[in-house]
């Protein structure tokens, strides 16, 4: 897997990637940022990333539950091509730097 947009490229050996999310993975330009206590091996799991993005700013990217705003009462601050998500305080509080 390649993704262009956020400059990140799969080194996983081919006979070891799996379509499911359960699987290890190797990417380049990308830096796991998930505190040592937060990880874990099967997917599900909340995590953080540090890469940068087209125009070569660094970026989080998160893996959390997406939470519907109404919900929590933020429908006025989630724009047009964006998700709330929820993660741990653990997850930012803590952040491998």
């Amino acid at each position: 897997m390649t993704n262009e947009r956020y400059n990140l490229i799969e080194r996983t050996p081919k006979e070891l990637q799996c379509a499911i999310a359960a699987c290890p993975a190797i990417y380049e330009g990308l830096r796991e940022m998930t505190p040592k206590e937060l990880l874990c091996i099967i997917g599900g799991c909340p995590s953080s990333y540090e890469a940068k993005s087209p125009e070569g700013n660094g970026v989080y990217l998160i893996v959390g539950r997406v939470v519907n705003p109404t919900e929590a009462g933020l429908e006025s601050k989630v724009g047009e091509g964006e998700t709330l998500i929820e993660v741990p305080r653990a997850l930012i509080d803590k952040m491998e730097k």
